[in-house]
């Protein structure tokens, strides 16, 4: 399998952009190979099967574009934006985000770092095991699964406008703590029965070691009263 280092092509770019605002630094991937970013562009696009992995102390400062069945390895460093388009995949194990978008059958999976706002669009699917997640918005027929401890719990909060709002409290299968916003684009089909998925992880002890057999047990856990 081929294997690139894009540093080089960051550092030509930056060079190439000297007396233009940064906005104008930009590289684009497209050569189904793997690569490797640790420096500092204002943009990637990655297309057609090419996979990106992104480390300390990388710094995108506007946009990740990746469609096509490209795959993300998010390990570190800080993207503003991320589009996924067209089954493009998104592992991330660290560094920050300001807002993620999962378009088109395209999938996230989360198991660390910090994300400000995740949206979900047209038959895609985030699963979230860790990390720090501000807020959540699921549109259509999307899909957000989130793997946690016994004490998950969803409270229902007034609907504003369109949408079916909760907050979501509690412990992620990483042990990191979530209290995170959840919006449900009900003018588009969104519901919590179909859309948002608890996945319950039991707890250690004699308390869960009855239910380890089963298996994750899916729930949702709502305040009363």
């Amino acid at each position: 399998m081929k294997k690139f280092n894009v540093v080089s092509c960051a550092a030509a770019a930056a060079l190439a952009g000297i007396g233009a605002p940064v906005s104008a630094n930009t590289i684009t991937l497209s050569d189904n190979g793997v690569h490797y970013f640790d420096s500092t562009i204002a943009q990637i696009n990655l297309r057609n099967a090419t996979t990106l992995h992104v480390d300390e102390p990388a710094n995108i400062t506007t946009t990740l574009d990746a469609t096509n069945q490209t795959m993300t390895h998010f390990n570190g460093g800080s993207i503003r934006w991320i589009f996924l388009w067209h089954q493009a995949a998104l592992e991330m194990l660290g560094g920050s985000n300001e807002e993620l978008y999962v378009n088109n059958r395209s999938t996230a999976d989360i198991r660390g770092g910090s994300v400000g706002e995740v949206f979900t669009y047209s038959s895609s699917v985030v699963d979230i095991r860790g990390g720090d997640i501000g807020a959540m918005r699921l549109h259509g027929s999307s899909t957000i699964n989130i793997y946690g401890m016994e004490d998950l719990e969803l409270r229902p909060l007034v609907p504003l406008l369109n949408y079916i709002r909760y907050k979501l409290v509690g412990t992620l299968q990483d042990g990191s703590p979530i209290d995170a916003w959840v919006w449900l684009d009900g003018s588009s089909g969104a519901s919590p029965e179909l859309n948002l998925i608890i996945q319950v992880i039991p707890l250690p002890g004699p308390a869960g070691m009855g239910l380890a057999g089963l298996g994750a047990l899916c729930a949702v856990r709502r305040r009363r009263g």
